[in-house]
């Protein structure tokens, strides 16, 4: 499973101009994009984590959410 991708860029500091930043970084995150490989057709093996007499069925489990952001880190 890919968890998770972070891809980064530093800012150059030039461009800012009149701003007085030390350094700021531009990031997009993704997190639960996809199953990289599985035996089963749609079907999570996280969401069937129990210990009970359900153990190995696919039962009241929620789908994994995917999740898409950017994240912007500024130092003063």
């Amino acid at each position: 499973k890919l968890r998770q991708v972070i891809l980064g860029y530093k800012l150059p500091i030039s461009n800012v101009g009149s701003l007085k930043f030390q350094s700021a970084t531009l990031s997009a995150v993704a997190r639960n994009l996809f199953i990289l490989y599985s035996k089963t057709d749609n079907f999570d093996p996280e969401s069937s984590n129990t210990s009970d007499n359900a153990q190995g069925l696919e039962a009241f489990g929620l789908p994994r959410t995917r999740s898409i952001g950017l994240n912007l880190q500024v130092k003063f």
